[in-house]
C-alpha cells in the first residue's frame, strides 16, 4: 500500500478515536473533580424536574434530551457532562463525515477537524457553561451531514432523516431558523444542492418539520410572554431605536463578535492560503473522483448567507450589540470551508504534522485550563460549598418536601443533594395546584443569597405565594455561612453565605408591606 493511501487509511480510523477519546477524557475530568455547576447546567437541573411542552424562552429539547440522560445517571453532573460531551462529539464527528465526502480525502477531512479547535467558543465556551448553543450547533452539523448524504442518495428515508433534523434544529434554539434560512439559500444558488431542495420528495422534509414543530407552535400561542422572554436581548441598550446612530453601533457589535468568533482561525487560514498560493504543498482534492467540484463554491455562498440573514437581523430588529457565542451554529463550518474552498489540497504529512501538533497544543491548553477551573485551583463556581450547606440544612431541617429559591442557580445546586424534594425558582415548574391562599406548604423552605436582609427578597415571596400586607411576621431566618465560603462574587466562590427559612402550614401569617 502506497503511503499515502496508508495515512488516509490509518486517519479514516485515528481522528474518530481521538474525537472520541478527547471529550472522554473531558467527561471524566469534570465528574473527578468537580463539585458545582455553572449557571445553565443548574437551570437544567431545576426544569428537568417535570416533562412540559413549554419551559420558557428556549426551546425544549435539550431539557428533554437532559430528562432522559438523568434517568439512567439521576440528576447531577455526571449527566450534565454526559450529554454535552457527546453533543460537542457530534458536531466534531459530523464536520469530519461531511469533509470526507465533499474533499474526498480522509487527511483533508482530519484537517478541518482540527481546525475547530482553533474557534474558542467551540474549543472553550461550549465546554465552560452553554447547553442549548451546544445542541443546536450538533443539530446544524446534522444537519449539513444529512444534506450533503442526500446529493449523492436522494432517498425517501433520507429526506424523512433531513425533516427530523429540521424540526429538532427548531425546537433546539430559535437563531437555528437563521441558519435554516441560509441553508436554504446557499442551496438554491449552487447546482448540485438545488435538484436535492427542488425535488418532490422535498415535501416529506417539510412534512416531517410541521407533524414535530406543530406541538410547541401550538402551545407557544398560548404562552406567547414565555417564549419571547429571551427577546430583550436584540433590543437597543437605550430602548429606543435612532437610525442611523443604532444602526451603525448594530453593525460595529456584529463585526467585533465575528472577530471574535473567527480571528484565530484566520491564523490557520491564511498559512493554508498562502501555502497553495505561493507553497505548492500538497496534491488538489480529488474532488472529480471522490468528493465534490462544487463542495468550495457551496460554503462560501453558506458563509456569505448566513453572515447576511444574521446581519440583516440586527438591522431589523434594531439590536445594537451581537454576542460572538450567537455565530456559533452560523458558521462553525468555516473550518470545512477554510480546507475544501480556500486550501483545496490533500494536506502532505508535514502539514498534516504541523496542525495535528498546534491543534494538540490548544487542546492540551483546554484540558490544562478545565482541570484547573472545575478542580478549584483557579477561582469558579464549580467548587462552592454547597455540599456543606447541604449537610447543615439536612442535619437542621431534615428533607424539606418544597424548596423555593431566589434563582434557579441555588435551586439546581441544592438539588443534586435532596433529589427526592421539588425546587422552585423563578424560571422553572411550579409544584402541582400552586402555594394557594395560605402561603407555602408545612416544612417548605425558603432559600435566598443576600446575607444582609433577613426577610426574603419580592422576588421570593411572591414566588411562595407570601400575602403582603396584615400584622403577622415571618419568624427570623437562619444565616448560613458554611464553610469554605469566603466572599461572593461572579467568579469567586460566592454566593455564600446564605439565609434560610423555614415556613408554612395553614395559619401561616402575612408578610407585612414594606
Amino acid at each position: 500500500m502506497e503511503p499515502r493511501r496508508r495515512v488516509e487509511t490509518w486517519m479514516g480510523r485515528a481522528v474518530p478515536a481521538a474525537i472520541a477519546g478527547y471529550f472522554l477524557l473531558q467527561f471524566l475530568l469534570r465528574v473527578a473533580f468537580s463539585t458545582g455547576l455553572e449557571l445553565d447546567e443548574a437551570e437544567q437541573m431545576v426544569l428537568t424536574q417535570r416533562w412540559q411542552l413549554i419551559y420558557g424562552p428556549q426551546p425544549p429539547l435539550y431539557t428533554w434530551l437532559q430528562k432522559l440522560v438523568f434517568a439512567v445517571t439521576g440528576p447531577g453532573i455526571v449527566g450534565l457532562a454526559l450529554l454535552k460531551n457527546l453533543l460537542l462529539a457530534g458536531t466534531y464527528l459530523s464536520v469530519f463525515a461531511v469533509a470526507r465526502r465533499w474533499s474526498g480525502s480522509v487527511a483533508a477531512a482530519g484537517l478541518a477537524v482540527f481546525l475547530l479547535l482553533w474557534i474558542p467558543q467551540l474549543a472553550w465556551e461550549s465546554q465552560r457553561d452553554l447547553t442549548h448553543t451546544v445542541l443546536v450547533t450538533a443539530i446544524a452539523a446534522g444537519t449539513l451531514w444529512a444534506l450533503a448524504r442526500l446529493r449523492e442518495w436522494p432517498t425517501a428515508g433520507g429526506y424523512l432523516l433531513l425533516g427530523v433534523f429540521f424540526a429538532a434544529g427548531f425546537l433546539s434554539k430559535y437563531n437555528y431558523a437563521l441558519f435554516w434560512a441560509a441553508l436554504l439559500l446557499a442551496s438554491l444558488a449552487t447546482a448540485g444542492m438545488r435538484r436535492v431542495v427542488l425535488r418532490k420528495s422535498f415535501l416529506l422534509t417539510l412534512g416531517v418539520l410541521a407533524l414535530l414543530v406543530l406541538p410547541y407552535v401550538v402551545g407557544g400561542l398560548f404562552a406567547w410572554e414565555r417564549i419571547t422572554g429571551s427577546l430583550h436581548k436584540l433590543e437597543p441598550a437605550g430602548g429606543g431605536y435612532t437610525f442611523p446612530g443604532d444602526a451603525w453601533a448594530g453593525v460595529r457589535s456584529f463585526g467585533w463578535a465575528l472577530l471574535l468568533y473567527a480571528g484565530l482561525l484566520l491564523l490557520p487560514a491564511l498559512y493554508l492560503w498562502i501555502l497553495r498560493r505561493w507553497g505548492h504543498s500538497g496534491e488538489p482534492l480529488p474532488l472529480a473522483k471522490r468528493g465534490w467540484p462544487g463542495a468550495g463554491p457551496f460554503l462560501a455562498r453558506l458563509v456569505l448567507a448566513s453572515l447576511g440573514v444574521a446581519l440583516l437581523l440586527v438591522l431589523l430588529s434594531g439590536s445594537t450589540h451581537f454576542k460572538d457565542r450567537w455565530f456559533q451554529p452560523l458558521l462553525f463550518f468555516l473550518p470545512l470551508w477554510i480546507v475544501v474552498g480556500v486550501y483545496r489540497r490533500v494536506p502532505p504529512l508535514p502539514v498534516l504534522r504541523r496542525f495535528a501538533l498546534a491543534s494538540g497544543v490548544l487542546a492540551a491548553t483546554v484540558l490544562a485550563t478545565m482541570t484547573a477551573r472545575v478542580a478549584g485551583w483557579t477561582p469558579s463556581r464549580h467548587h462552592q460549598p454547597f455540599a456543606e450547606a447541604a449537610a447543615e440544612i439536612r442535619a437542621e431541617y431534615g428533607i424539606p418536601p418544597l424548596w423555593y429559591a431566589e434563582d434557579g442557580y441555588l435551586a439546581g445546586n441544592f438539588r443534586r443533594f435532596f433529589p427526592e424534594s421539588f425546587f422552585v425558582a423563578p424560571q422553572g415548574p411550579r409544584p402541582r395546584g400552586g402555594s394557594g391562599e395560605g402561603g407555602p406548604p408545612a416544612g417548605a423552605l425558603l432559600l435566598w443569597s443576600d446575607p444582609a436582609s433577613a426577610a426574603p427578597p419580592p422576588v421570593l415571596r411572591r414566588l411562595a405565594g407570601l400575602r403582603e400586607g396584615g400584622e403577622g411576621a415571618l419568624p427570623e431566618s437562619r444565616l448560613l455561612v458554611p464553610a469554605g465560603a469566603e466572599g461572593s462574587g461572579e467568579s469567586g466562590p460566592g454566593p455564600f453565605p446564605l439565609r434560610v427559612l423555614s415556613v408554612g402550614g395553614e395559619e401561616w401569617p402575612s408578610v407585612p408591606s414594606p
